[in-house]
This record gives C-alpha cells, structure tokens and sequence, in this order.
C-alpha cells in the first residue's frame, strides 16, 4: 500500500482527511449513513469557500474526504479543523468517531511519524479502483484522475473561526466510555477491568468479554479483546497482532494496572490489650 503521512517533522499539515469504513461489506443501511455523513461535511466546508475532494475508498460505502491547502497550517490546528467538522457525527447517526489526519495534534517520542492515510488507486485487497465526487456523479478511471489532480489547494485563511476557537472534546483515556459507564455512585472502588474499559473507543460486550477499538494502531474494526482472569486479571489481545505493552502505553495506564490492588492490612486491635506496669521498689 502506498499513503501518505499527515504530519511533517515541524507539524505541520497540508491536508487534513476524515475518513470513514464499512467493514460489513453488506450494511447498506452504514453505507448510507457514511454518505450521508460525509455529504454533510462537504456541504459545510462549501458554505466557507473551502474546497475538498470526496473519493470511495474501498466501492462498500467507505469514503475519503480531503481538503488541502496551499500553504502548510500547524498540525494542531489542522488536528482542531477536523475535529470541529466532525464534531456532529453523532447527530449525523454514525455510531462512532469516524478517523481524522492527523489523528495527534503533534508529533511526540512514541509516535515519530505520526499516521498515514492510504493514497488513491486500486484498493489493496479486492478490485476496486477510487472513484471520485463530481457534483451529483461519480467519476471513473481518467475522469476520477482528472478530478483528483484538478483539485486546488485552499488558502488557509478560510479556515473558519469558529473552527480555530473550537475547542475539543477531552482525550478518549479521559472520558467513560459511551456504553460501558464503569463509574459507581455509591463510590465503590472499580476493577481493573472497569478501569481499562473506561479509557478504550467504541467498547462492546462480545460474549463474556468485550471488544473495542484498539489505541495502538489505526483501528476502526474494533480488533482489541478484553477479558477478565478468574484472579480479576485483566487479560488483553490484540488481533493485529499489537504488543500489549504498547497498548497500556497508550491508554495512559502500566501493566501494574491490570491487576487487583492489594488490600493493604491493618492491625487488628486487641478488645484486651496487655498493660505493662511498672514495680517501684
């Protein structure tokens, strides 16, 4: 596969993506919401004078819309501007947060190189070539090269203002997950199970463990399995193939984490205690 990477080594970005999947190759019902979605998005970057390029990704309802720009933009605001365009996705009936590139507001130590996007052509693993949004049609093969090539970076001044006061959600590790509310109000210390669960994406129950999206690489199939030891251990498995380490690193947590606390023990006072006297002679 051939992408490209969204953030330079000065982060900074001249371009920003959202994309969107549908692993169900059958759901025409998420596919619709896809379009739906990113149609709407379209529509808002147009009413600002900002142009994007809207291609299908994959032919099953996945969908890649990019805006460029002329001059690059720091990656922190680029990261702000995409946030701010999807901030309604709930509204919009999608069931998650869909991808954004850059996907980290600036380079740091554990994440040299950022993310990259895959780039046009035949999709890597059925065939498929990128088709492209022209008005109301789709545009194949040279009139979809002649779309993608046609397109004109935008001037970075039309970033809208309210998308550069925008001021975005709390990191995913900061905030209890949608479904999976671990948080008790009777102030009952939590597992080591509910305290991971409430810092991963997109957390379902899937028989007698959970799924979720998995913080260590761009996941969007939820490929990460959590389960729990008869010990209370919280056991982890990425189908990716991800270093659970990695993982825990991710989520702002150690492996120290996944298991019990210990109690600690307190001396038991005695309902008799020995007093010491002392003879004077």
């Amino acid at each position: 596969m051939i992408g490209l990477h969204a953030i330079s080594r000065a982060n900074t970005c001249k371009y920003i993506a959202i994309d969107l999947d549908n692993h169900g190759a059958g759901d025409s019902a998420n596919a619709a919401r896809n379009f739906q979605a990113v149609m709407s998005w379209v529509e808002t970057l147009g009413q600002y004078n900002i142009e994007s390029l809207l291609t299908e990704s994959d032919g099953r309802g996945g969908y890649h819309l990019i805006v460029l720009f002329r001059e690059p933009i720091t990656s922190e605001l680029a990261h702000q501007l995409a946030q701010w365009l999807t901030r309604d996705w709930r509204r919009l009936g999608l069931a998650s947060p869909p991808e954004i590139f850059p996907k980290q507001p600036m380079l740091v130590a554990k994440h040299p190189l950022g993310n990259w996007l895959r780039s046009f052509g035949r999709h890597h693993t059925h065939d498929f070539a990128t088709t492209v949004r022209n008005g109301k049609l789709w545009s194949v093969g040279n009139a979809a090269i002649d779309a993608i090539t046609s397109c004109k970076p935008n001037d970075p001044a039309r970033i809208p203002i309210e998308a550069r006061k925008f001021t975005p959600p709390e990191k995913a590790v900061q905030t209890p997950n949608e479904i999976y509310r671990p948080y008790s109000k009777s102030g009952v210390e939590k597992t080591p199970l509910e305290r991971v669960l409430a810092r991963l994406r997109n957390v379902r129950p899937c028989g007698d463990q959970w799924s979720s999206r998995c913080p260590a690489h761009a996941d969007s199939n939820n490929s990460l399995s959590i389960g729990e030891s008869s010990d209370r251990r919280v056991l982890i498995h990425c189908h990716r193939g991800c270093a659970v380490e990695t993982i825990i690193e991710e989520i702002e947590m150690s492996l120290t984490d996944l298991f019990p606390r210990e109690k600690k023990r307190t001396a038991k006072r005695s309902l008799n205690p020995v007093r010491t006297y002392t003879r004077k002679t």
